[in-house]
C-alpha cells in the first residue's frame, strides 16, 4: 500500500543516497563537506517546495520550484567541472575520480526524471487508491438511496448503519502531517480527517447529478464520482466539481 511513509522514504533515498555515494567516492574532507552542504541546501529547497505546494493550496509555485531543483544542481555541477582545465586529465589518471564522474553521469539524469515519476507514477497510484476507497462510500450511498429514496444531506448520515466509518484518503490526503503547522499558520483547503475525512457530497442541480468528491494529491484537481453513473473523473477546482461531467 502506497502511504506517506513510503513516499517520504523514496524522497529521502533520491536526495540523500546519491549525496552519500559521492561523499564516499571523493578523497578530500573539503570535497565531502561541499557535497554535504549542497545536499542540505537541496533538501531544504525541496522541503520548502513541498510546504508551498500543499500549504498555499494551488501548488503551482511550489511544484515549479521542486522541479527546478535537479536542473539547478546539474547545471551548477557541470559549470564547476567545465571551468577546471585539469578535470578531464585527472579523470583519466585517477580511477577513483573516474568512478565518481561515471556515477554522476548515471544519477543526474535519473534525478532529472524524478518529477516525471512523481507526476505519472505517484499521483496516478495515489488517485487510484482514493478512488478505490471512495467506491466503498459510493456503495453505501446507493444502499441509503435504495432505502430512503434520496441521498443523505451529508456523509455523516451513513454511519453506522450503512458505513462503519469513512475511509481515510491515501497518501498526502488528508494532510495529517501538516496539522501541527496548520495550527500556527491556518491554511484553507486542508480538511481535518478527524471531522470529515475529506470525502464530500456535491449536488449539481443544473446537471441533475450528485457527486462524491475527494481532493487529488495535486490540490489543484478534484476527483469526483457521479453517483448516477458510477463513473470517476478529475476536474480542476477552478472549474468546479460540477463542470464537464462525462
Amino acid at each position: 500500500m502506497l502511504e506517506i511513509a513510503w513516499l517520504m522514504l523514496l524522497f529521502a533515498a533520491l536526495g540523500v543516497g546519491p549525496a552519500l555515494l559521492f561523499a564516499w567516492l571523493v578523497r578530500t574532507a573539503r570535497q565531502r563537506a561541499a557535497i554535504l552542504l549542497l545536499t542540505t541546501l537541496v533538501l531544504i529547497s525541496v522541503g520548502g517546495a513541498l510546504n508551498l505546494t500543499y500549504g498555499v493550496g494551488v501548488g503551482i509555485f511550489g511544484g515549479a520550484l521542486s522541479c527546478l531543483v535537479p536542473p539547478i544542481v546539474a547545471v551548477s555541477v557541470i559549470s564547476i567541472l567545465a571551468t577546471r582545465a585539469r578535470t578531464w586529465q585527472l579523470v583519466r589518471q585517477d580511477p577513483r575520480r573516474r568512478r565518481l564522474y561515471v556515477a554522476g553521469a548515471v544519477l543526474v539524469p535519473l534525478l532529472q526524471l524524478a518529477p516525471l515519476a512523481g507526476e505519472f507514477a505517484i499521483v496516478t497510484a495515489c488517485d487510484a487508491l482514493n478512488r478505490q476507497a471512495g467506491d466503498t462510500v459510493v456503495r453505501a450511498l446507493q444502499a441509503y438511496r435504495a432505502d430512503q429514496q434520496a441521498y443523505p444531506q451529508d456523509l455523516a448520515a451513513l454511519s453506522p448503519e450503512y458505513l462503519e466509518r469513512l475511509p481515510p484518503p491515501r497518501c498526502f490526503a488528508p494532510f495529517g502531517w501538516f496539522r501541527g503547522l496548520n495550527a500556527f499558520l491556518p491554511t484553507p483547503g486542508l480538511a481535518d480527517p478527524a471531522t470529515d475525512g475529506t470525502f464530500h457530497l456535491e449536488r449539481c442541480p443544473y446537471e441533475r447529478a450528485t457527486l462524491l468528491t475527494v481532493p487529488s494529491i495535486r490540490l489543484e484537481f478534484i476527483q469526483r464520482c457521479n453517483l448516477e453513473t458510477g463513473d470517476w473523473s478529475r476536474v480542476s477546482f477552478l472549474d468546479g466539481a460540477c463542470s464537464y461531467l462525462p
